[in-house]
């Protein structure tokens, strides 16, 4: 009998763990795996630098491992945390300040307040003019400075393995009634009882009860530490320390997640969200996307930054309503947030961008069809700026598609063996930054949960684009629908708003004044005749006489001509284009500095593929950091034109080779990005 029945329960076993197999969250696997690579990568040992990319993918780590849920007093989360506290007052980056400010609020230790308030100055400290950011922040400290304010801000923190637990109170016990005076009783015991009296009491009639008050809880914030508030006045003597002229959208994106968790801990960022929210409401699109820059291109990843911004915008409006005599109360104003058309456009663009790589196949998943993997949900830099967008907003679907299972199947799809995730961002990301991005968006991380929690139920999903009187959603997009994620450089529309055209500031600016995509040109019909004119003149030109007019082209002083150039290039072949290739090069070496910063990122790749030649001509290593960027771009040439610059600016060579393959490039851009760090 006894046999009998163990030979069942054998028989049994593989199905009853076949079942709990089918029954676990494929989605919560993929975290525990991809959280077990991390801490094995994170783990305590000689040597430990935070990964590829120091403080940032040490931030990025420790924050996947805490959404994982990952206790605080793990020893790869102390290990993270006492590197982070040693590592950031040195740390000038923007993406590594604001990771900084992130990890540190989510880490919740009140010993690293002080620490975050600083890093909060400094990051307040890289805002442009404009209200972006580009690759670096100010407030660098002298080393003198720097160990004293390590002493300061650092010593209490770095003793710390986790939050400070409050002291353990010991309950009062409840107080006993209060005895009421008895008035057929003596006051004094000795003296004589005296009979009671029933004395006639006048009638009170009762108080009618108060309507329940709807109290709305004020915002209450911890003080700044005199040491960032020492440096806080530093920066507004300064003017804000706006001065630079304009940043990108990546860097703006990640600053602008960490201004809210800043404020949170009462660094005063409300003035840098004001400005952000101006920016990127004047920059706008006219499809509602936003581009890597203010003047060109659409990218659903840096849509998505623009879209956080406004959300940030709206969480300034709701606090300051909260704040009102009449907040909660009837005929009050409400937020408005549901009939923002900016949010709206941009959220269409988005869901039209997911739309249009969103495929299902017959494999089924938690119950429904899978989505297939492809260029854009394998983006995990697009992801988890989708999730941030959907997490705030309340979003369960974007463009009616279930953004979190379109990104989730991805994942799962593309999760390595050993827990990890590479991405094709900028030609294939370390596993131990696309590891982290890829944990927070299956762990729905809610950086700005008290921002989401306001914002809940007021925003709807509008769906996608659509053309007027119906058409292919597809022609809204650039190149025919067929999007990069991860690369700014498709043209959109031929001309849009000048974003930093204010008639406040600048009474000859005119906002309705169209600009074009490329920082050079003016698309009046004059201007335009004169291109067109140009472009003919050269290509009627034969021999030794089109080749005057190239030189010639490159001498003369007019945006037309330059622009003439780029077309040239683009539209001729062989000798030909290499000679209008070398001519629009020798043309930009005569363009200052903050011009050709801005050609580098212009969404011309001739425009892009000259100025990276022409950066070598200067002696300005500003221009180190964008060269360096444009090792990533799709174009071999531009890589080539780049790399050549920067042998020339630092008198080093990291690559890539022309011949590089993917994994050569992304070794070579990572060796450049390293050396950088530590020769800026």
């Amino acid at each position: 009998m006894r046999t009998s029945v163990c030979f069942l329960v054998l028989l049994h076993l593989p199905i009853c763990l076949y079942a709990q197999r089918e029954e676990a969250d494929p989605y919560q696997e993929a975290v525990k795996a991809g959280a077990k690579y991390l801490k094995g990568i994170h783990a305590p040992g000689g040597g430990y630098r935070g990964g590829s990319h120091g403080v940032g993918t040490a931030c990025l780590g420790g924050l996947a491992l805490l959404e994982a849920g990952e206790s605080i007093d793990s020893p790869e989360l102390i290990n993270i945390s006492n590197f982070v506290r040693n590592q950031a007052l040195s740390t000038t980056g923007t993406y590594e300040v604001a990771l900084t400010i992130m990890f540190l609020d989510r880490l919740g230790t009140p010993a690293d307040v002080p620490l975050l308030q600083f890093m909060g100055i400094r990051l307040l400290s890289g805002q442009n003019r404009d209200g972006t950011w580009s690759y670096t922040c100010g407030l660098t400290l002298n080393p003198n400075e720097e160990r004293r304010l390590r002493g300061v801000l650092v010593r209490e923190a770095r003793l710390v393995a986790g939050p400070v637990a409050p002291p353990k109170v010991t309950p009062p016990m409840p107080e006993k009634p209060k005895p009421v005076p008895r008035d057929d009783l003596p006051k004094d015991p000795s003296d004589p009882i005296k009979p009671k009296e029933n004395p006639v009491r006048p009638k009170v009639e009762p108080k009618k009860a108060d309507p329940p008050k709807t109290e709305t809880p004020k915002e209450s914030f911890p003080k700044l530490h005199e040491e960032a508030a020492r440096y806080a006045r530093i920066l507004t003597e300064n003017n804000n320390g706006l001065f630079g002229l304009g940043g990108d959208h990546s860097n703006t994106q990640f600053a602008t997640v960490a201004l809210w968790c800043a404020r949170r801990n009462g660094v005063p960022v409300d003035n840098a969200i004001a400005l952000l929210d101006k920016y990127y409401r004047a920059c706008q699109n006219n499809d509602g996307s936003w581009g890597y820059t203010a003047r060109g291109g659409a990218s659903p990843a840096m849509t998505c930054a623009g879209l956080i911004a406004l959300g940030l915008g709206y969480g300034l409006k709701e606090a300051a309503m909260r704040n009102r005599p009449d907040a909660g109360k009837k005929g009050a104003p409400d937020l408005g947030i549901d009939k923002d058309k900016a949010l709206e456009a941009g959220l269409k663009y988005l869901g039209t961008a997911i739309n249009q790589n969103a495929q299902q196949d017959d494999r089924v998943i938690k119950g429904k069809k899978r989505f297939r993997l492809n260029d854009s949900n394998e983006n995990l830099y697009l992801l988890w700026s989708i999730e941030r967008v959907g997490v705030l907003l309340g979003l369960n679907t974007i463009g009616n598609i279930d953004w979190y299972a379109w990104g989730a199947d991805a994942l799962i799809a593309s999760q390595r063996r050993d827990g990890s995730w590479t991405s094709t961002f900028h030609g294939g990301a370390e596993p131990d930054v696309s590891t982290p991005l890829a944990v927070l968006f299956l762990s729905r991380a809610n950086l700005a949960g008290d921002l989401s929690r306001s914002l809940r139920g007021q925003v709807k999903d509008p769906g996608t684009a659509t053309l007027v009187g119906g058409g292919d959603i597809s022609k809204l997009l650039p190149s025919g629908g067929k999007t990069d994620p991860t690369n700014s450089s498709t043209k959109n529309d031929p001309v849009k708003t000048d974003p930093r055209t204010d008639p406040k500031t600048d009474p000859k600016a005119d906002p309705s004044r169209p600009i074009p995509v490329s920082p050079m040109v003016r698309p009046d019909e004059d201007y335009l005749k004169k291109v067109d004119r140009l472009v003919l003149a050269v290509k009627a030109g034969r021999g030794d006489e089109m080749g005057e007019l190239l030189n010639r082209y490159a001498e003369t002083k007019g945006a037309e001509y330059t622009e003439a150039l780029a077309r040239l290039a683009a539209q001729f072949t062989g000798a030909s284009q290499t000679q209008a290739r070398e001519a629009l090069a020798r043309r930009l070496t005569r363009m200052t500095v903050g011009t050709l910063f801005e050609m580098l990122r212009d969404s011309d790749p001739e425009i892009r593929r000259a100025a990276a030649l022409a950066c070598g001509s200067k002696s300005d290593k500003i221009l180190v950091p964008e060269l360096i960027r444009l090792l990533g771009d799709s174009d071999p040439q531009i890589v080539q034109n780049a790399r050549q610059s920067l042998k020339i600016l630092t008198k080093v060579d990291f690559g890539p080779e022309p011949t590089a393959n993917s994994t050569e490039r992304t070794k070579a851009l990572l060796a450049w990005r390293q050396w950088w760090d530590k020769n800026k």
